[in-house]
């Protein structure tokens, strides 16, 4: 479900691929965001007004390995995505740039 923000909205799945090519569910997976220029933690939110921040910009997938968040326009983030199952997966560039 699409919510109404100022920013951009973030809704994602951490999955892997299974010893059978299944798709599998990560839940509990950590995910933290940087900004891509810097690599310093990101300012993202977790409400659609963009005025609570989400503490060390790190999130932890639920029990359908869903996660999601807000952050500004023309503010690009990577993804360090890390779980016990799955490694480590690092996803550059998410969010909208208009310049």
């Amino acid at each position: 479900m699409n919510k109404a923000t100022t920013g951009f909205y973030r809704n994602a799945s951490v999955t892997r691929l299974g010893a059978k090519t299944e798709l599998l569910v990560v839940p509990g997976a950590k995910i933290h965001v940087t900004e891509t220029e810097t690599g310093v933690n990101a300012k993202i939110y977790s409400d659609p007004q963009l005025t609570r921040l989400i503490p060390g910009s790190t999130l932890t997938a639920d029990s359908g390995g869903n996660y999601d968040y807000y952050l500004n326009l023309n503010y690009m983030v990577t993804e360090n995505i890390s779980s016990p199952t799955s490694g480590r997966v690092i996803i550059p560039n998410i969010g909208i740039n208009t310049k």
